[in-house]
């Protein structure tokens, strides 16, 4: 008797464990069968497209090569614009021979010097022809030479940007130039450890005079010299090169005098370096 009571517990304990296999298996295992399904249908997926891909790879549609050869002429076709544009830019905007050799030359300083000198007696000798008023610390905005300045020979970009610009202040006929000065170059390179190619020259000017002189002169600044000409604007020094107007602030400059305002800008040039590029 004893022996068949053990049996039936034995045999209660073997049905208890399959119920509990069995709650397991519905509860636990499947969900999280189900789970695991679900995250590698993204991988199926992926999978399958890469095998659709190969597939096209290896069996390619020969009616779609017109198509890859229109697209590549087309390609080609804009590279060649841009590389057309890019000249054209280059040409409107490089200085004049002599400027772009003493830009790549030793840099002389008593040389400098002397036609820092000589652009400034110039402006002033024009402005009384002109009749347009200078601040009398205009020259303090011309550019110096510093002994701890890295590249000295772009002295040479600055001045003659700031006389390009003066000059065609003056020539458009102004009323007054209150302020000029020559903020520090900028120079770039194509890559990381490269000579620098390009050097970008901002000078920043204020000024006074009617609209339609202040006209003439924003007008002129984005013009070649010979371009100056064909325009009928004032005539502007040979070898002027083509400048950007980078920022300019106008505004009213008093109540009592309608026909005159004030303009404030920055005005960039930009010069090749030792003859390169990109």
């Amino acid at each position: 008797m004893f022996a068949a009571r053990k049996r039936r517990r034995a045999q209660n304990g073997m049905l208890l464990a399959g119920l509990g296999l069995c709650l397991y298996f519905l509860a636990v295992y499947q969900p999280l069968s189900r789970q695991v399904a679900a995250l590698d249908q993204p991988l199926l997926k992926t999978w399958q497209d890469l095998a659709q891909a190969s597939a096209q790879v290896t069996s390619p549609d020969h009616t779609q090569l017109p198509k890859i050869d229109a697209a590549l002429q087309s390609v080609q076709d804009a590279r060649a614009l841009l590389e057309r544009s890019r000249q054209a830019l280059v040409a409107r905007i490089r200085p004049a021979p002599q400027l772009t050799e003493r830009i790549n030359s030793s840099f002389q300083l008593i040389e400098f010097q002397n036609e820092r000198q000589l652009a400034t007696e110039q402006i002033w000798r024009l402005a009384r022809q002109k009749k347009v008023q200078l601040d009398p610390n205009l020259a303090g905005g011309f550019p110096e030479y510093f002994a701890d300045r890295r590249q000295p020979a772009l002295l040479w970009a600055q001045l003659r940007l700031l006389q390009d610009v003066l000059n065609t202040a003056v020539s458009s006929e102004v009323s007054r130039i209150e302020s000029i000065s020559s903020p520090a170059v900028e120079v770039h390179s194509a890559e990381s450890g490269r000579p620098d190619y390009l050097a970008n020259v901002p000078v920043e000017i204020e000024l006074v005079g009617t609209a339609n002189a202040v006209q003439r002169f924003l007008e002129s600044i984005p013009l070649r010299a010979e371009e100056i000409l064909d325009r009928g604007l004032p005539e502007a020094a040979p070898g002027k090169p083509a400048y950007f107007i980078d920022r300019l602030f106008l505004r009213k400059e008093a109540r009592d005098k309608v026909d005159e305002v004030r303009l404030r800008a920055v005005i960039r040039g930009f010069v090749e370096l030792n003859g390169g590029g990109p």
